[in-house]
């Protein structure tokens, strides 16, 4: 039974090419967001016209890349877990080396955080003459994911886990 079960980790297939072209999409995006904001630098500084935050641009070709890099994260880690029948040592980054769901959890947890930190400031920064209340509300979701994160991290070792 256990046999016949096991052909529909293939179906997981679907998901690794998904989440791949997913990745392919948000680095094209984060290329163009990128020639964009070079191409704002430029035109400041060449036609001495009023300077155009550029950096708003660059950060959000930033937050794109990251997403990518969770994008493409996910699709390893499942193709990892699901599908790879090697089980040797691989030459991979010790950092994605992805055992379970766990690890790739936690890799993609502070994949997140990380990305949340960088689109809450380029909102902050890109709307700073109107900041408001309710402007909180993202570094509060970042304060208290990156404490869960911590806490999830320290957990193991505490009870003497890890």
């Amino acid at each position: 039974m256990r046999n016949s079960l096991l052909w529909l980790r293939y179906l997981y297939i679907v998901v690794v090419v998904f989440n791949a072209i997913n990745s392919i999409a948000f680095l094209a995006i984060g290329v163009y967001k990128s020639i964009h904001g070079y191409i704002a630098v430029v035109e400041s500084m060449g036609h001495h016209k009023e300077w155009s935050n550029p950096g708003i641009h660059l950060a959000e070709a930033l937050d794109s890349f990251l997403i990518s890099i969770i994008f493409m994260i996910f699709a390893f880690g499942i193709y990892k877990i699901f599908l790879n029948d090697n089980t040797k040592e691989s030459n991979l980054p010790k950092w994605l080396d992805i055992k379970s769901l766990s690890d790739l959890k936690l890799l993609l947890w502070e994949g997140i955080v990380i990305t949340l930190l960088v689109f809450t400031l380029t909102v902050i920064i890109g709307d700073i003459e109107n900041l408001s209340w309710n402007m909180l509300i993202l570094p509060a979701i970042v304060f208290l994911l990156t404490v869960g994160l911590v806490l999830l991290r320290i957990w193991p070792k505490a009870k003497g886990e890890g």
